[in-house]
């Protein structure tokens, strides 16, 4: 929460208003979130939190194009690199919000006594490594095919 409302100052300064609303509006969302413990609220903030991830470097990739005459239209390279820093402050609060999810729905949840074994976070995590096994074997293949050559 407090990320956010450094973040958002931040990007009122470096980068503009949509930036800002973003993380004005994911602050709000973290703040709620923490106040009710919904799970509902929770994912909820998650998927917007992925969302502006997703449109932020959407964002930076689609305006560093050149126009004509070689000038840069768009984005100059401190709000590129404000965008970016944001987008990386998303990744690191999920990544971080969601293990904290983790392990405060294994516990038992608000009252103790909810669902401790299948959660949503457990699939998750197991299609995560999953992906990540497939792309480490995909990647060594590659590299063996380079030493191969």
């Amino acid at each position: 929460m407090i990320c956010h409302a450094v973040a958002s100052a931040v990007a009122l300064t470096l980068v503009g208003f949509e930036v800002m609303t973003a993380n004005i509006l994911l602050g709000l969302m973290a703040y709620s979130s923490s106040l009710t413990l919904s799970t509902c609220s929770i994912y909820l903030y998650h998927f917007v939190m992925l969302n502006s991830l997703s449109a932020g470097v959407t964002w930076v990739l689609s305006f560093s194009q050149y126009g004509s005459g070689g000038h840069k239209k768009g984005l100059n390279e401190f709000q590129e690199i404000a965008i970016l820093a944001a987008c990386c402050m998303y990744a690191v609060l999920f990544v971080l919000n969601m293990g904290t999810m983790r392990k405060f729905r294994k516990s038992g949840g608000a009252s103790g006594h909810e669902e401790t074994e299948g959660i949503f976070e457990d699939k998750i995590l197991s299609c995560v490594k999953c992906c990540l096994k497939h792309a480490k074997n995909a990647a060594n293949g590659q590299l063996d095919k380079q030493d191969a050559k």
